[in-house]
């Protein structure tokens, strides 16, 4: 994954976009059901957790599936969260 070459700007722009992916299927969640929907359980209380825990899983998942996009994984992370 991107965030093992050490660059900040990199790793910004990665997680800008993760959270952007993770905030329109939020949206796409609670237009269909009417509920507002949080699937990472961000809250302010949790953030540093919340953040660490995605560049976990996505490192992990990078380094099992190192042909697929990021797109991918944040689709495979999405499914996770709401199994």
């Amino acid at each position: 994954m991107a965030k093992q070459d050490g660059n900040a700007a990199n790793n910004a722009a990665i997680s800008s976009w993760i959270h952007g992916y993770l905030t329109g299927m939020n949206d796409m969640t609670e237009n269909i059901t009417g509920q507002p929907a949080n699937i990472i359980g961000y809250t302010a209380a949790t953030a540093a957790t919340v953040e660490d825990d995605l560049w976990i899983f996505f490192d992990n998942y990078c380094a099992e599936n190192p042909s697929d996009v990021l797109h991918d994984a944040a689709s495979a992370l999405t499914n996770a969260l709401w199994a």
